[in-house]
This record gives structure tokens, sequence and C-alpha cells, in this order.
């Protein structure tokens, strides 16, 4: 009995291996999706940031 079980799981799991592709499948696909609308809001924020630098400050000797 314990062979036929055995058997009955393994062809469960295999006819379950195309819902999985499709499942993987499409998660990849959000998130290949997520991570493209990421980088064009990473870059739009980069060319609105501008970033002044203060005027250059002669170094100030200090007593001892």
């Amino acid at each position: 009995m314990g062979g036929f079980t055995w058997w009955a799981r393994v062809e469960w799991i295999q006819g379950q291996r195309p819902m999985w592709r499709e499942h993987d499948a499409k998660l990849a696909s959000v998130w290949r999706r997520d991570e493209s609308d990421a980088d064009s809001e990473v870059s739009a924020a980069s060319d609105d940031t501008v970033i002044v630098l203060p005027e250059a400050v002669e170094p100030v000797a200090q007593s001892a």
C-alpha cells in the first residue's frame, strides 16, 4: 500500500509543475516590471536633485 501512496504523491506533484511554472513566470514578469519602474523613478529623481557645494574655504591654522 505504501508504494501506491508514494506513486500517487509523485504523480500529483508532477501534475502541479506546469502551474508552478506559470506562477513563477507571472511573479518574474511582475518583478521585472517593478524593477524597471523603480529604475525610472530613481533616474527621474536624480535628474531633479541638484546638490550645491559650498565654496572652497581656506583651512584655519590651529594654535598649539
